[in-house]
């Protein structure tokens, strides 16, 4: 993931975000969600200093372009959770941010479905006042793309009839590296006692994003 390839990304997703006379502008905008990969693989360091590391100092760098538009997090594994709702406020979403690790959620197979159904969620409990701007909304999944659960393809379809879009940030390397241990040590394994290899999975990561009317970034 490259800082001049994933700020082109977002401009294109998320639009200018400030007028002619470079004052932060607020218009109807858009609602974006990021949802951030914290599975074991994210510790990977085929990306200096780490997968994970990387994808926070790109983000960090980049929300700020963009005052016009909500911002929210979710982080994802076996498991997902809201860590900052939808929000103009830059300040608390860097300090978000800021706190990502993957020893936040449980460990287990990654499951793309409970972060994509928070989404609906929000969306359906979101109602626009009469005679306000529509907002469009957009998710953006950061993730190395390995593994994403079973049945995603029904909620993508939801998705989809709601009109949201879905984006993919592909994080990594496709030659892979070894998955640290980051509280015992060592490296993780596989079921036959190997040491288990993570590599980027941009083929996924592709359709997964093109089943929304979405891209992919590498």
């Amino acid at each position: 993931m490259r800082t001049v390839y994933f700020g082109l990304f977002l401009v294109a997703l998320l639009g200018p975000a400030y007028g002619v006379t470079q004052q932060p502008v607020r218009t109807a905008g858009k609602d974006v969600w990021l949802l951030v990969d914290l599975s074991r693989s994210m510790d990977a360091t085929d990306v200096i200093p780490s997968r994970l590391q990387k994808a926070k100092a790109e983000l960090t760098q980049l929300i700020s372009r963009f005052q016009a538009d909500r911002i929210g997090l979710l982080v994802f594994a076996a498991d997902a959770y809201v860590q900052c709702p939808l929000t103009y406020d830059q300040s608390a979403l860097r300090l978000f941010i800021s706190t990502l690790q993957t020893s936040l959620v449980p460990v287990g197979s990654t499951d793309l479905v409970p972060p994509l159904e928070l989404v609906l969620t929000r969306l359906e409990a979101t109602k626009r006042p009469l005679g306000s701007a529509a907002r469009s909304t957009a998710v953006v999944v950061i993730s190395d793309g390995e593994d994403f659960g079973e049945n995603v393809e029904p909620t993508l379809r939801l998705l989809a009839r709601s009109g949201v879009r879905l984006y993919t940030v592909g994080v990594g390397t496709l030659e892979g590296a070894r998955v640290p241990r980051l509280t015992s040590g060592g490296y993780v394994r596989d079921n036959k006692g190997r040491e288990a290899v993570t590599r980027l999975m941009p083929t996924t990561l592709r359709r997964l994003a093109q089943q929304t009317g979405g891209n992919i970034l590498n």
